[in-house]
């Protein structure tokens, strides 16, 4: 199925090679042709590598080699969508210097492929050619990462759980644990509506930062969801947010940037909310238990630290959009780091559910076999 999906995909390049590159040079793509073509790029390099890797000794991919791809697959896509959208007006003349040949009707070689037009311009390497070697490329990438990761891995392998990152301790013990999605999902979907966001504004320092911030959040969402056990509803969750980030991105590529600064900047504002206060929706757990280990250390912290620098960032702007969450997020901080210091959790911990996971999985040795010879010696004299 993959393969024929890999072909579909090919041929649809192959066959509007020339149209795309025609758009791009001369800036008159439409914004549905952008998203076809960055939809192209993913599904392409996506399949390609996947195949290519997977019948090459091996008929499976390797875990770390996928998550590796996919995050790789992640940044590269969202950079070349906010590439292409933010350069869709540009006459970008290069491609045609570099890969393109203008024909006049009265030449040799103008005469056939001109046809009835005077000129015409001949591109020499078609785009799927293009694609083919800059997925090669990413797929070197991610095999050069991972098998960096293993040494990296075996020497934080010593590190008890406690002192993992949240997304870290899930990885290694293949479970989300007490850990909730919430967080996670949030934070990814607020930073890409602030994406969007830092776009309509222009302003580069908010744009960058949350679009980094999409990234990482996506691969934050990938691990849980890899691991949980119950995927009905996160399926659920990112269904929504994305059928809402693909309508809000519509709405700023279809409309003037100025009437989409509120259209973004509210929604943005209502998730910094959400992020900053998902945690403490376990709070009567944890006061009941006396424990905090559910609560993402890292994530905490950075809620005091980021808060703290963009709620300072905001005043200077005289941006009410971005002091407001901000310092709320710096207020639920502190709360969670307040409630990690009085009640660190202990043996109840994650790093205490991953080991004992661990000694559960583990075989076990029962203590008949070592009484046999006394029972067998019994029986005997009788």
């Amino acid at each position: 199925m993959q393969l024929l999906y890999f072909a579909e995909v090919t041929y649809h390049l192959v066959s509007n090679s020339d149209v795309y590159y025609l758009g791009l040079a001369t800036g008159t793509l439409t914004v549905e042709s952008l998203s076809n073509l960055t939809l192209c790029f993913f599904a392409f390099s996506y399949s390609f590598v996947n195949m290519l890797k997977a019948r090459s000794g091996e008929q499976q991919l390797a875990r770390h080699f996928r998550l590796t791809w996919e995050l790789i697959q992640l940044i590269m896509v969202s950079c070349i969508a906010f590439a292409l959208y933010s350069f869709r007006a540009t006459s970008l003349s290069f491609i045609i210097d570099m890969n393109g040949e203008l024909l006049r009707k009265t030449s040799d070689g103008g005469a056939a492929l001109c046809k009835l037009r005077d000129s015409c311009v001949v591109f020499k390497h078609n785009m799927a050619l293009a694609l083919t070697v800059v997925s090669l490329g990413l797929g070197f990438v991610a095999a050069g990462v991972t098998m960096i990761e293993f040494p990296v891995q075996a020497a934080y392998d010593i590190r008890t759980a406690l002192s993992r990152p949240t997304i870290s301790t899930i990885r290694r013990s293949r479970s989300t644990l007490q850990f909730s999605f919430a967080p996670f999902f949030f934070y990814f979907v607020q930073s890409a509506i602030y994406t969007l966001y830092g776009y309509t504004t222009s302003n580069v320092v908010v744009g960058g930062t949350s679009l980094l911030g999409a990234v990482l959040g996506s691969y934050y969402v990938l691990v849980f969801y890899k691991y949980t056990k119950d995927r009905t509803q996160a399926t659920r969750m990112l269904t929504s947010a994305m059928l809402v980030i693909l309508l809000l991105a519509h709405q700023v590529m279809t409309r003037e940037l100025e009437e989409t600064q509120m259209i973004t900047g509210i929604p943005a504002n209502i998730l910094s909310v959400f992020t900053a206060a998902s945690p403490l929706l376990q709070v009567k757990s944890i006061l009941r238990r006396k424990d905090a280990s559910c609560l993402p250390f890292g994530m905490s912290t950075m809620n005091v630290v980021s808060g703290t620098i963009w709620a300072t960032y905001g005043v200077m702007l005289g941006d009410p959009l971005v002091i407001c969450p901000n310092f709320f997020a710096l207020s639920m901080g502190v709360i969670q780091v307040s409630l990690i210091l009085l009640y660190p959790g202990g043996k109840t911990g994650a790093g205490s559910v991953a080991e004992t996971k661990a000694k559960m999985s583990s075989p076990t040795t029962t203590t008949t076999k070592k009484a046999s010879p006394k029972h067998k010696s019994e029986h005997l004299k009788d």
